[in-house]
């Protein structure tokens, strides 16, 4: 009975630990693949700003890992509406004036605010990350970053880019 017993336990700790699959994609030569992520969504907030000194322009470039889009148009331009969402404490007041789109590369925004962004304010990227593409946020950098006052002149600020993987 006891050697029953034994062999009952030990086919089904076989079995159990034989079960694979542990909701991933697939399964290859026995490495299994999370399923990927569906999006990323980078944040940029200008750190040093102070409530006087508003920035009424920036432009600013950041880099996008091989693999992640901006949402585009069927013509392969920014669907600017769906990307970019700007919190700003005059949103009225705001225009994007240019987004370009560097596959596998870059984007760069270029915006305008009559009444200036505040140090509240910030700019959200909405991007797509494709099937097989597995980046983290630390692949997404800020390249270039110019700002100017409401008066043309250049401001020094380090703005701060947080990206999260959905």
């Amino acid at each position: 009975m006891k050697r029953i017993l034994r062999i009952i336990i030990a086919i089904s700790t076989c079995i159990i630990c034989s079960c694979g699959g542990g909701g991933a994609t697939s399964q290859n030569g026995g490495i299994t693949t999370p399923n990927p992520s569906t999006s990323a969504r980078s944040v940029i907030k200008p750190t040093s700003l102070v409530a006087s000194q508003n920035v009424a322009g920036i432009q600013l470039t950041i880099s996008i890992p091989s693999g992640v889009t901006p949402v585009l148009n069927p013509d392969g331009s920014v669907d600017v509406a769906s990307t970019l969402v700007v919190s700003s404490s005059a949103p009225a007041n705001y225009t994007l004036t240019s987004v370009k789109y560097t596959a596998g590369s870059s984007l760069t925004i270029t915006g305008i605010d009559a009444s200036g962004f505040g140090p509240s304010d910030s700019i959200t990227i909405n991007m797509k990350v494709n099937s097989g593409s597995y980046p983290t946020g630390s692949d997404f950098k800020i390249l270039s970053f110019e700002a100017y006052d409401i008066y043309g002149a250049a401001l020094s600020l380090n703005p701060a880019l947080a990206t999260t993987i959905q």
